[in-house]
């Protein structure tokens, strides 16, 4: 999204998309913000967090976690269970090489047999490694986002008593910030903004009631139409007098 001014007359400082600026509605769609709102916005969401891992440490780590999705014991601990069965299957598909190996040097086995087994102890033992791999990475993945969930509480807590934001402070904090389209609910038009946090990305969005001013075209539309609806009630009322 790019900075501008909304009309030349009123001098409102906006956020609007760059795509529907260059190439319009079939492309993207007219979700600009006015810069206040985004600040206001972004600035309100950052003081409850922080003063929530300010006043409440844990409190704030259990409610990252559990928006991230993280706090799955259950599922954590049959993962554990799963890897420790699997490790254990490869050992004993390694000690089954081993015997098999031997049994055909010893000629207790023909070598069709042996060309038989091989291959199938092969491919169960490709399998359990990739199965190993992949509950390993999922354990760690899990292990890394819970270490990042508290350098985040560590960092925002930091930020308990702030009062203004500055682009330092903004970088310091947020990743990315994802602006949605406008939307009517109960003839109110809303609108929710995504601050993305470092070390853990988004943890819920903000929503609040959209600021709409009208272009110069639709103002003048406006004034215009109002015109003609008080000329038309005067010639009326005129009329009526008579």
């Amino acid at each position: 999204m790019s900075q501008r001014y909304w009309t030349k007359k009123d001098r409102h400082k906006i956020f609007m998309c760059v795509t529907y600026a260059g190439y319009g509605k079939d492309k993207c769609t007219d979700h600009r913000i006015f810069y206040d709102d985004l600040l206001g916005a972004v600035l309100g969401n950052i003081r409850t967090y922080a003063t929530m891992a300010f006043e409440d440490r844990n409190a704030a780590i259990a409610l990252a976690i559990k928006k991230l999705g993280l706090s799955n014991g259950k599922q954590e601990k049959t993962t554990q269970t799963q890897l420790k069965t699997a490790e254990k299957r490869l050992a004993e598909v390694n000690k089954l090489f081993d015997k098999l190996y031997e049994d055909s040097i010893a000629e207790r086995i023909s070598e069709s047999n042996f060309q038989c087994l091989i291959g199938k102890y092969q491919a169960e033992q490709a399998e359990i490694e990739q199965q190993i791999t992949e509950m390993k990475n999922s354990l760690k993945s899990k292990t890394d986002s819970e270490s990042n969930v508290i350098s985040w509480v560590d960092l925002i807590s930091q930020f308990a008593d702030i009062q203004e934001l500055t682009a330092e402070r903004l970088n310091e904090l947020v990743v990315k910030i994802v602006v949605h389209d406008r939307r009517e609910v109960d003839g109110v038009l809303r609108q929710s903004i995504d601050v993305h946090y470092r070390f853990v990305g988004l943890i819920s969005d903000t929503d609040y009631p959209a600021k709409v001013l009208q272009s110069g075209a639709q103002q003048r539309w406006a004034k215009e139409k109002s015109q003609k609806r008080s000329n038309q009630n005067e010639r009326t009322g005129t009329a009526l007098y008579q």
